[in-house]
């Protein structure tokens, strides 16, 4: 189970990934992240998971929006992070609490 985040200051419910795995596959539709204007790489935008939502029906509850988004933003962390070569793995940082 993970814990997402929170909205409106009610914690978003931990999702199984196992279970919820449309919520990967609709990030991966969307895409991970967005080209920059410099050349890297941004998260997704709001407006990108908003049309995605309301183009598909995939996704309709504010938890679902806001989970592809911090989705988003910790890809782009992880793959920021991983260019080092001496940064921690992912499921290190989960054990120690970092992520």
């Amino acid at each position: 189970m993970h814990q997402i985040g929170v909205i409106e200051e009610k914690p978003i419910p931990q999702v199984n990934l196992d279970e919820e795995q449309y919520l990967l596959d609709a990030l991966m539709v969307v895409g991970p992240s967005n080209p920059g204007l410099m050349g890297g790489e941004l998260p997704i935008s709001w407006s990108d998971v908003w049309y995605y939502g309301k183009s598909t029906q995939d996704i309709s509850k504010p938890w679902e929006f806001q989970a592809l988004i911090r989705m988003s933003q910790r890809y782009m962390r992880g793959k920021i992070t991983g260019v080092d070569p001496l940064s921690y793995s992912p499921l290190e940082m989960q054990i120690s609490g970092d992520l």
